[in-house]
């Protein structure tokens, strides 16, 4: 299946192959700017005509069908490539307010009707809701959902809203889901309110240690890396001793993100304590940015591709 959600994140090869990149929640850019469309269409007569629901246009068409509700009609259709281009023609802002309430129960109940890739598109409509019950709708379907890809929209659809339901879900997500890479995207997708929550980021570390050196500890001490913290640190630091070299590697990058919470001299004392060469490389550029000598932004893209 084609790119939904460009930053969900899943990757599974080999003991260290699951390194989860952060998925920001969006959908694939349109193909091409429908500028001319909207324009030609202004002084169509209404209602809009259904080859235009068809096509993916009709949320484009002023005074048409709201974004969502097009989407919704195409997906019961079952034209899932059309409602994807409904909704990646709308603007953003136009997507979120045409989710009230009685929208977003709508696709709400549809959703165990369509198929993985339908489901998809709903819960990310779902997520982009301001209702304050879209997360409870979220978290609902997450317990349910059979489907791998599916859940994995889901914990992403949840990691953009922070409130206190999409954080119980993730967390559960976290420490239970008996798939590897749910609970890896989980992980991450809580760095957010693990930067502003003491007790979302208790638990990240703590899943830290009860992780162990499997894969998906890879992707918890990359969270953690994220959450500046004196805890992070002291954390980070433990996992230097972890028998995964990932896992090392993953705690010696997040060490760069730790300034305030770790000196320079702590990291240099580790490169020498470390026989591995790639954490011992790994370990001097978080000193160097620790220290004032790196850029940082430019050594923060060490994530994984996307899942697909």
């Amino acid at each position: 299946m084609r790119a939904l959600i460009a930053g969900v994140a899943v990757a599974a090869a080999g003991v260290a192959g699951l390194l989860l990149s952060e998925a920001p929640a969006t959908l694939r850019a349109p193909r091409s700017p429908l500028a001319a469309l909207r324009a030609a269409n202004a002084k169509l007569p209404r209602p809009v005509p259904a080859s235009a629901v068809r096509r993916g246009e009709a949320a484009s068409v002023p005074g048409g069908p709201s974004p969502a509700l097009a989407a919704l009609d195409l997906l019961r259709r079952g034209q899932l490539g059309e409602a994807e281009r409904v909704v990646n023609a709308a603007q953003p802002a136009d997507v979120r307010t045409s989710l009230d309430a009685a929208t977003t129960a709508r696709i709400e109940a549809e959703l165990d009707r369509l198929p993985p890739r339908g489901r998809e598109i709903g819960a990310w409509l779902i997520g982009k809701s301001p209702e304050a019950d879209a997360s409870e709708l979220l978290a609902r379907h997450l317990r349910r959902e059979s489907d791998t890809s599916v859940r994995l929209t889901i914990v992403a659809a949840l990691g953009c809203r922070n409130d206190a339901t999409a954080v119980g879900a993730l967390e559960t997500a976290a420490a239970q889901d008996p798939v590897d890479p749910v609970r890896a995207s989980a992980s991450l997708a809580l760095t957010g309110a693990a930067r502003n929550d003491p007790a979302a980021r208790a638990f990240l570390i703590g899943r830290l240690a009860a992780e162990g050196s499997g894969p998906v500890a890879v992707a918890v001490a990359t969270a953690v890396g994220r959450v500046p913290s004196d805890a992070s640190a002291s954390a980070l630091l433990a996992s230097l001793d972890s028998p995964s070299q990932a896992v090392r590697l993953a705690a010696a990058r997040g060490l760069e993100n730790q300034a305030g919470h770790v000196t320079p001299g702590t990291v240099a004392a580790q490169v020498a304590a470390q026989q591995d060469l790639a954490v011992q490389v790994a370990l001097t550029e978080s000193q160097k940015s620790l220290a004032g000598q790196l850029d940082v932004s430019l050594m923060n893209g060490c994530t994984v591709p996307s899942r697909r």
